[in-house]
Order: C-alpha cells, then sequence, then structure tokens
C-alpha cells in the first residue's frame, strides 16, 4: 500500500525569514522526538544536507509536562495516509496542530472546553544543519 508523505510545516514567526526560521520536512525525514525541558520537546528529522552526524531540529514550546501529547500528535501528522500539508507550529499565524490531552477516568472530556482537551504548543525554533 502506497501512504503519500505529509509536509510538516514549522515558522519561527520572524518576519524578515533572513535566517533558517521556518522549514518544511517530508514525514518520510522524521527521525523521532524526546523532551529537552519541562515544558520544551525537540523533534528530529533527518538533515538537510549530507553531513550524516547532524539533523534538522525543531524545538516546540508547550504546557509543562505535555511531551508525550505533543509526541503523540507529531506522530499522527506523521502517519496520517492522505498525504497533506500541515502547520504543526506557524507562531507567524498563530495556528498550531492540536495535541489533545490522555483522557482521564475521572474526566467528562464531552463536558470539558476545547481549551482544557488540548496541550498548548506555543512557540518553535528550528535549526537546520549548515
Amino acid at each position: 500500500m502506497w501512504i503519500n508523505p505529509n509536509y510538516l510545516y514549522f515558522d519561527e514567526g520572524e518576519s524578515d525569514y533572513a535566517t533558517a526560521t521556518a522549514m518544511v520536512k517530508k514525514s518520510t525525514q522524521f527521525l523521532g522526538c524526546f523532551p529537552s525541558a519541562a515544558n520544551k520537546t525537540k523533534v528530529l528529522f533527518e538533515p538537510t544536507t549530507i553531513d550524516e552526524t547532524k539533523f534538522d531540529v525543531v524545538e516546540l514550546t508547550h504546557s509543562q509536562g505535555g511531551h508525550k501529547e505533543v509526541m503523540r500528535a507529531i506522530a499522527a501528522a506523521v502517519a496520517d495516509p492522505r498525504g497533506k500539508f500541515i502547520d504543526v507550529a506557524n507562531v507567524k499565524t498563530g495556528v498550531f496542530w492540536p495535541c489533545p490531552k490522555a483522557p482521564a477516568n475521572t474526566t467528562n472530556l464531552a463536558a470539558a472546553t476545547e481549551a482544557a482537551r488540548l496541550i498548548a504548543i506555543t512557540d518553535c525554533e528550528v535549526t537546520i544543519t549548515q
């Protein structure tokens, strides 16, 4: 079965784009992600250059302790078989891919507000290999 790749877009929100502040990566270039601080998750992609010792990195800032939800959302974006362009973190427009919280046994998710059901991604930093 052929799966169309998705294209994941990250934008720091810099207006001049003079430096590497935005990046689109094909979902097939996704390598993984890990917590880098209490409220940050790094997402690794195959490098833009041929230097196999480096990675293209996006560091997402999010709600405290929301690593698992952010990772789950990134995995869902990567694995979506439809092949589309996804704004994962666009600081310039304020568009962020939703990161649903894991259901809690004592919480009625149907009654909760949309904001209460999401882990908020609030910022991103793009690092492209040179």
